[in-house]
């Protein structure tokens, strides 16, 4: 295998997993007003689709995101001992939902403790370990880590300068192909990662939940089932996010 180091190492995936610096595909968004699915002609065509009453018709949302592209304070302003960290993917990150919405947000009140949203739209259990893995080394062991579990069948494939996150496809030269060619592989390969998360925060109180019902199943973990949706209609809605909310303050115990 003839292994390709990147030219310029500025601010590749590989410069930062060597300077201990949490992954994700930067933008130039901080703040905004739509955000992945959550598409502007998609917020038009739903208003035609939805009662009078629907909650986003008037309520504006709102996604601020810090310099690393996370929608969380910016990292160097943390006190990462006394928060809360919550890792997974679209369903965490709040896609769809206003800052007041996320699960994040309810649970910060709920136990009255600040929470840090790590959640990345579209990603896997092995990208969200590996910001976990980040965290671990280089940053001070915070009050609690909570995961919430995305489905099995994606991965991450690392390009130099952005992460590809896979959802399945039928592209037999593609990657997330091959990796759910037997579904073995992803489940296999999920199990070691939980294994991995319980070692990494043993010591401090950890949770994990789902709101996919496969992964549950195999991760034993807890599920959440959606009871309504968020503005783009696909994710979950801000009465699904304050049950998870509610379910993770319960388990905590903090």
């Amino acid at each position: 295998m003839n292994l390709i180091k990147p030219t310029n190492l500025m601010n590749s995936i590989q410069s930062k997993i060597e300077n201990n610096q949490f992954i994700n595909n930067n933008n130039d968004l901080k703040t905004c007003s739509f955000f992945g699915s959550d598409l502007e002609h998609v917020f038009k065509k739903n208003l035609q689709s939805q009662p009078i009453d629907w909650r986003y018709r008037n309520k504006e949302i709102n996604y601020i995101l810090n310099n690393d592209s996370f929608r969380t304070a910016e990292f160097n302003t943390i006190n990462w001992s006394e928060s809360v960290v919550l890792f997974g993917c679209s369903e965490t990150f709040g896609v769809g939902l206003d800052e007041d919405e996320t699960i994040a947000a309810y649970l910060s009140k709920l136990i009255d403790c600040s929470v840090i949203n790590m959640g990345v739209a579209g990603s896997s259990p092995t990208f969200a370990t590996h910001n976990a893995i980040i965290l671990k080394q280089g940053y001070p062991t915070p009050k609690a880590v909570v995961n919430i579990w995305s489905t099995l069948n994606r991965t991450a494939f690392y390009h130099p300068y952005h992460v590809q996150h896979d959802i399945v496809n039928d592209n037999k030269e593609s990657y997330n192909y091959q990796w759910n060619k037997n579904d073995s592989n992803a489940i296999s390969n999920g199990l070691f990662l939980q294994k991995m998360s319980k070692l990494m925060w043993g010591g401090i109180p950890y949770y994990e939940m789902t709101t996919f019902v496969h992964t549950a199943n195999y991760f034993k973990c807890d599920f959440v089932k959606k009871i309504d949706r968020a503005r783009d209609l696909m994710h979950l809605g801000h009465e699904t996010a304050y049950l998870i909310a509610k379910k993770i303050a319960e388990n905590l115990k903090i």
